[in-house]
């Protein structure tokens, strides 16, 4: 048997949740500043003219992937007003951002997995294991 807390803590241990976009990339004030229509829905999607970062029923237009994946990113950790920094610079967050969550995920799976429990009772234990870092729906259990 596995106590929930006791696992959660280890993970809290061995990883430092940092907070997207603040802690990857020095906020300037020459940043163009985007501000978010309210909503819960966050998704991207590719169109043939550009990107579309899509909030609740509101569509926001990016030519640039990288800016994209940046406001989503920031988005789906819950910034409402968002400090958009020029591209390299947020190429940099996002694969820095990238790499810590596939971090945070491998640990997780190799936590759980170490568990033996069935396929339903570990992603049950994964999702669960997401929401209380705050990462449920920006890392799959999958």
């Amino acid at each position: 048997m596995y106590d929930e807390n006791q696992l959660l803590a280890e993970i809290l241990n061995q990883v430092k949740i940092k907070k997207f976009p603040e802690e990857y990339v020095e906020l300037t004030r020459d940043m163009e500043v985007l501000e978010l229509p309210a909503g819960d829905e966050i998704s991207l999607y590719r169109e043939l003219e550009g990107i579309y970062l899509l909030v609740d029923q509101h569509r926001i237009f990016f030519n640039n992937p990288i800016l994209a994946k940046f406001c989503y990113y920031a988005a789906k950790n819950g910034s409402k007003t968002i400090a958009v920094p020029p591209p390299d610079k947020a190429k940099k967050a996002v694969k820095r951002y990238l790499e810590d969550l596939s971090n945070i995920k491998g640990l997780i799976d190799e936590k759980v997995d170490a568990l033996h429990l069935t396929g339903g009772e570990t992603e049950n234990i994964k999702e669960k294991m997401y929401m209380s870092l705050g990462l449920y729906g920006i890392i799959e259990p999958v």
